[in-house]
């Protein structure tokens, strides 16, 4: 089963951080940062999974928006991305609640398109499936041959661009516990990260969960609670 994260290597190429895949590393190089998230209020789940909870609750509203952006590169492990849209797609089909939410979807995402994408379809809550590090996402590069470091602050400067808006944010990829951490800090929203790698089987398993729970009319904290399970 793919880690959705193996091991990589910075390099830096034509002025932009990017990273590449190292087949020959092994796994245990990549280890989650010793130090504390400097959250308001987090929720761990056995060291996996992170919630990060912002300082006041989002309002109540009518329909809520889901934006999945999704990234896998080809030369990094192919994930179950498919799966992941279908499974959470046919949950929220056969919600009791499945009014009150529309999905929206950006495939193969760049940095720019990430920009577009949210300011395009101002989404309540988006959901990030792909591969990451502690500190960035991978995204598609601009020329389409390989994959691109989005920092985290690159990251939070986009999403605070919705921070009236947007109510949740799940990177539901490795090593992303500080890139949500981030997020939360600029946007004040809920944030969803990894403090581990996560293998396919285990993000598609909470995805599922978690977006069932919402359809159940539960609230984040709920949601992710009834996910971590």
């Amino acid at each position: 089963m793919n880690d959705r994260m193996r091991p990589i290597e910075e390099i830096d190429k034509t002025g932009l951080d990017c990273i590449r895949l190292d087949a020959r590393k092994k796994t245990e190089q990549l280890t989650t940062d010793s130090r504390q998230l400097n959250s308001r209020d987090v929720q761990r789940e056995e060291g996996k999974l992170v919630l990060l909870k912002p300082e006041h609750e989002p309002p109540q509203r009518g329909q809520q928006k889901i934006l999945i952006l999704q990234a896998s590169p080809e030369d990094l492990d192919q994930l179950r991305f498919d799966e992941e849209i279908r499974d959470i797609g046919e949950t929220m089909r056969s919600a009791e609640n499945r009014d009150q939410f529309l999905i929206e979807t950006s495939f193969a995402v760049r940095m720019r398109d990430v920009r577009r994408a949210l300011l395009d379809h101002d989404p309540n809550i988006v959901h990030f499936i792909g591969h990451s590090k502690k500190n960035a996402l991978a995204v598609e590069s601009q020329s389409g041959d390989g994959f691109q470091n989005m920092h985290k602050d690159a990251a939070a400067g986009l999403f605070g661009l919705l921070k009236d808006n947007i109510d949740c944010v799940v990177f539901n990829s490795c090593y992303s516990g500080e890139i949500a951490e981030a997020i939360n800090n600029s946007t004040d929203c809920y944030a969803i990260g990894s403090t581990s790698a996560i293998t396919d089987k285990q993000a598609i398993q909470f995805a599922t969960s978690f977006y069932k729970a919402l359809g159940e009319g539960k609230n984040f904290t709920e949601a992710f609670t009834e996910a971590s399970k």
